[in-house]
């Protein structure tokens, strides 16, 4: 009986370890672990976590992290002899761009490569980039060759990142390299200083000048060979090899040991060994506001509100009413009572006395149907686009689509951002953005698809030369055919609970923009027409779409792409879901699923002795 009693206990005491250690391996695996795997970084979210990417280039795209998927641009993808096995050959092949970042991008960032150039390549060749890279933006940063030619036998070797003071740009920033000779490149960026290495060691540093900034969603990429902004221009003429990209800046000795041992990279993107990232020793820089508004305007003091209702009257005592340009207007059934068709633009007759646009809020109803230029259609303008105040929400098109990209452009600032959101013809769009103290910001449905600390400047308008252009440009060009409808320009920042509101509730919204107008009126004042109704029509369903995978060249006439470092053009987020990565469960899931697995343990060990104390009974 005691021998029977001990076997009965030695196989309960087995059953319980082997419960313990599912429960052990579920709670590592949930966490996306595995046995001796150490994390880049420790934080539970993939936007605050610390990530290195790294691509072996040998035959195919894979990042040995698993999470950042590249795909070739404009072409398919060649491969050749390496410096170790093989090397992406874009010279018969494409350049590659990454999927959207998912991670924090504007802490630091790392990016480096082997490459080789090939024999006869001329003037710039892009080696890695990164942001919107059409436009001297603080998003923006890359690696590549300048002034390479036969005469020279090759090129200097050149980064250029704004926020860094642009970095090693110009001619003699950097050193030669010759025809077909393997160099690593590296440089990283901590958010006190800009480092530049070459070959394992450190070629320059520069203090860093502007912290920096989220690109849009469009520009939120990588790409190896190639301009960032469109995957194709200044490509590669040869050939890179182990290629990565960190957003965080890693140590000098770190990039010694990646330049002597491609391993390195290898393990510490896979989460096999950890990585430090470099802390600076000074002051990060922080973003500053440009030109703060002398006095925060609250809730405001203006309100100009166009209802479309019937015709195209200003609502405010300012009115500020649109022209129809000795253009029959159509009236039709948009969003709210009614909303115009336009084939034309529609212009106010100057501005109210005294507008101050020093922070502002634009919102209206769009549904885009034609465009009657090939590539612009400007929404909504504000002055005259040679003045510097001018300030536009445009679409560009890129051929016959049915697909637009929603885009801004401010001259006071260079700012020109594309990409901001795919419009589809023939849907029904609520379109806003603000700008203010805290930066501009754009939304789509009620959602936030932009930001960036930096506002728009209006300062300087001219109530009586500048004018509001709806559908135009205020000279009438770049027309925007469509539909629009319940169009309000406010001279104080709305918070995002009153933009989603006029996007869930337009009517009652209507309701609150109302109040806002009549609290301001003049003592006395009696507006002459009736207050519109709030009759909704049906709301649209469509969400928020994806940004499209290409952007358009610079939407400046006949104006060629910026030589990089060289740019002098204008310059230019959301989050989404890691579903890829089980680190990104939340505690109290993890919690639950080890509570799960210890009550079902419990069970089964009871129902074992259970069992046992019933054999022995019989």
């Amino acid at each position: 009986m005691k021998t029977k009693r001990a076997n009965s206990r030695k196989r309960t005491a087995a059953l319980t370890a082997v419960v313990l250690a599912a429960v052990l391996l579920t709670t590592l695996f949930a966490f996306g672990g595995k046995p001796g795997a150490a994390r880049v970084g420790a934080a539970e979210n993939a936007a605050d976590a610390n990530y290195l990417h790294y691509w072996d280039l040998d035959g195919n795209l894979d990042d040995a992290s698993g999470k950042l998927h590249v795909a070739p641009m404009g072409g398919d993808a060649a491969y050749t002899g390496g410096r170790s096995g093989n090397a992406l050959d874009t010279v018969n092949g494409a350049a590659v761009r990454s999927e959207e970042l998912t991670e924090n991008t504007v802490s630091g960032f790392t990016m480096g490569a082997w490459f080789m150039l090939a024999e006869g390549a001329e003037e710039w060749n892009i080696i890695m980039s990164k942001g919107d890279t059409i436009c001297a933006a603080a998003d923006r940063f890359q690696i590549h060759i300048g002034h390479a030619s036969p005469d020279a036998g090759g090129g200097t070797l050149l980064t250029y990142v704004p926020a860094a003071n642009n970095g090693f740009a110009n001619e003699d920033d950097g050193p030669f390299v010759p025809y077909d000779t393997w160099t690593h490149v590296a440089v990283t960026y901590n958010g006190s200083v800009l480092r530049f290495f070459v070959n394992g060691e450190l070629y320059g540093e520069k203090a860093v000048s502007a912290p920096l900034q989220k690109s849009a969603k469009l520009n939120n990429t990588v790409t190896i060979g190639a301009l960032n902004h469109d995957g194709t221009t200044f490509r590669f003429d040869g050939l890179i090899d182990d290629a990565f990209y960190a957003n965080f800046a890693m140590k000098p000795e770190d990039i010694a040991a990646a330049y002597n041992d491609d391993s390195k990279l290898k393990n510490w993107s896979n989460g096999t060994q950890a990585i430090t990232p470099d802390v600076p020793d000074g002051p990060v820089i922080t973003p500053a506001p440009t030109e703060p508004p002398e006095a925060v305007t609250g809730e405001g003091n203006m309100v100009l509100y166009w209802p479309m209702d019937g015709n195209a009257e200003d609502y405010s005592h300012y009115r500020a009413d649109l022209d129809f340009n000795e253009t029959d207007p159509s009236f039709t059934d948009v969003k709210l009572n009614g909303g115009v068709e336009l084939m034309d633009g529609m212009l106010t007759d100057g501005l109210p006395a005294g507008i101050d646009l020093t922070e502002f809020t634009l919102s209206f109803w769009l549904q885009w149907e034609e465009m009657q230029n090939q590539n612009f259609a400007v929404l909504f303008s504000i002055a005259d686009k040679s003045t510097d105040h001018h300030f536009e929400l445009y679409l560009y098109i890129d051929g016959d689509t049915d697909i637009a990209s929603l885009c801004s452009y401010n001259t006071g600032t260079g700012q020109d951002v594309r990409g901001l959101a795919e419009i589809n013809r023939g849907e029904l769009y609520h379109i806003a953005c603000t700008s203010g103290a805290g930066g501009f910001t754009v939304y789509l449905n009620g959602e936030e698809v932009y930001h960036s600390g930096m506002a728009r400047r209006l300062k300087g308008l001219d109530p009586d030369m500048d004018c509001i252009s709806l559908g135009s440009l205020s000279d009438m060009q770049l027309l925007c055919e469509g539909n629009y409808d319940e169009i309000i320009l406010a001279d104080s920042v709305f918070s995002a609970e009153q933009i989603k509101k006029l996007y869930e509730d337009p009517a009652g919204a209507r309701e609150d923009v109302i109040k806002l107008i009549e609290a301001n009126y003049p003592e006395g004042y009696v507006r002459p027409t009736e207050k519109p109704t709030n009759a909704p029509t049906e709301k649209p369903t469509e969400a928020p779409t994806p940004a499209p995978t290409d952007v358009p060249a610079e939407p400046t006439d006949d104006e060629p792409t910026a030589i990089p470092g060289k740019t002098t053009g204008p310059s230019g987020g959301e989050k989404t879901d890691n579903t890829g990565d089980r680190s990104s469960l939340k505690p109290g899931v993890i919690v639950a699923i080890v509570a799960a697995a210890v009550v079902i343990a419990g069970a089964v060990i009871a129902a074992v002795v259970a069992g046992k104390k019933k054999k022995g009974s019989k």
